[in-house]
């Protein structure tokens, strides 16, 4: 797979954006460093889409801004060439599904955090002032941008509510006019070029690099099986069996964060179907958001009657397994 990428930088200093991944990104001190991190970035963002992740990478790089900002602290004001093409009604539809989905998994992630004025690291300022260190600040640090990006297009937006109703209502003042599909380039805040398409890529790369921070400052305070990851981090990497018995413990025990999770390695890690159908359910039936989208893309009925499992396991003093599991390894199900 050919990943073409923008490459922005400030000396050595660099940023990567995958082209056709909008919002997919990595830093480096180097434009070498940066494009050997990118194949991991694709692979979690495939995972996040849903789509296959066992590909081989190839980064092509296709566009190069040499920049005065402050490029290692993700400062940031390129516009691609392919962020000036007017937009279909279908284009803006997907990136909006997708920008949409972007700020629900970071409601989703924060909101499973347990302490969110806990912090892992030290004070550290950079040019847009003190960095955020608790889920709290980055949430309100992420959700505040709203309104600044909104309003580099000529877009009326605010602040108010959570991350996900405050983006929302954005896109449906944009919609209000008749052009937004032009996709106008527009000279916004201190010089910086803007469109649409930029407004797009900006939300999810701005989600993205706070997500992973508070998804990697949540996991060094409380582990990971305590914290919602749906943005897929560091899922397609080698998960140690210790953290699998721990995910799978807390799933066992009615944890639906940890069987959210449980399904999501059943499906990409193990690829067995019939378990992580079997974890998306009891998620789901707990109200975990993510658990109850996937179960309606893969069809699962939550009203289907439910099996006790683990009634029936002790009773018969044996492993329950997913019919679909017997049937595919042959083995014989004799009902009595």
């Amino acid at each position: 797979m050919k990943i073409n990428c923008v490459w922005e930088h400030n000396g050595d200093d660099s940023l990567l954006y995958a082209e056709d991944y909008i919002g997919a990104y990595t830093r480096g001190e180097s434009l070498e460093i940066a494009k050997a991190k990118m194949p991991d970035e694709i692979r979690s963002y495939l995972i996040w889409l849903g789509e296959d992740a066992s590909v081989d990478i190839e980064i092509i790089i296709t566009g190069e801004k040499d920049s005065g900002l402050v490029i290692k602290d993700a400062d940031s004001d390129v516009l691609f060439e392919s962020e000036k093409a007017p937009l279909t009604a279908d284009e803006y539809e997907k990136l909006k599904a997708l920008a949409l989905r972007s700020a629900r998994d970071f409601l989703i992630l924060y909101e499973s955090i347990p302490d969110k004025s806990a912090t892992a690291t030290a004070e550290r300022k950079t040019f847009y002032g003190n960095v955020p260190r608790s889920a709290d600040e980055m949430y309100e640090h992420t959700k505040n941008v709203n309104e600044y990006y909104f309003a580099e297009v000529d877009v009326d937006a605010d602040n108010n509510g959570n991350i996900y109703e405050c983006r929302r209502r954005g896109f449906e003042a944009l919609e209000a006019r008749a052009d937004f599909l032009v996709n106008a380039v527009i000279e916004g805040s201190y010089g910086e070029d803007w469109s649409l398409r930029k407004v797009l890529r900006r939300f999810i790369w701005h989600d993205r690099i706070h997500a992973r921070a508070m998804y990697r400052m949540a996991v060094k305070v409380f582990g990971k099986e305590n914290v919602a990851n749906p943005f897929c981090f560091n899922l397609n990497d080698k998960i140690g069996e210790g953290r699998i018995r721990s995910c799978r413990l807390l799933a066992y025990n009615g944890d639906s964060v940890a069987q959210y999770n449980i399904a999501k390695h059943y499906e990409v890690v193990e690829v067995d179907i019939d378990q992580s159908i079997f974890w998306y359910r009891k998620a789901a039936l707990q109200d975990h958001d993510l658990a109850i989208e996937k179960c309606k893309e893969l069809g699962v009925d939550l009203n289907a009657p439910t099996i006790d499992r683990e009634a029936i396991r002790k009773e018969l003093q044996c492993r329950i397994y997913p019919l679909g599991y017997l049937q595919r390894y042959k083995y014989t199900v004799i009902c009595t």
